[in-house]
């Protein structure tokens, strides 16, 4: 699931799903194989968030098409927010559900706040 929120937040840094997915997932996928992930997981999890990249704003092919179609790019972006987010909720219960049914490693719970 933080390989999914680690995508949604360079997405909407980059604009463009293919930086998204190899800056991403050139870190997250040998993290994920070293804590026993298994590979085809954590590559098809990694390119489905990186997809994201195309759809959280500012989206490079959102401003090409705002621009040559002559349409709102401001409408695009605010058009994109609410799919990017629901894409990346979707893909993170899938991980979640895919974690739970195929026994997936799970990391201990760190307490933030030490009272």
């Amino acid at each position: 699931m933080i390989t999914v929120m680690a995508a949604m937040f360079f997405a909407g840094i980059s604009g463009s799903a293919a930086a998204d997915a190899a800056a991403v997932g050139s870190v997250m996928i040998p993290a994920m194989v070293e804590k026993k992930y298994p590979r085809p997981f954590s590559v098809a999890i990694q390119s489905a968030a990186g997809s994201i990249g195309v759809v959280i704003p500012p989206s490079i092919p959102m401003g090409v098409y705002g621009v040559t179609a002559n349409v709102s790019i401001a409408r695009l972006f605010l058009g994109g927010y609410i799919p990017g987010l629901l894409l990346g909720l979707g893909l993170m219960l899938m991980s979640y559900i895919f974690a739970v049914k195929f026994n997936h490693p799970k990391e201990a719970r760190i307490s933030v706040l030490r009272i």
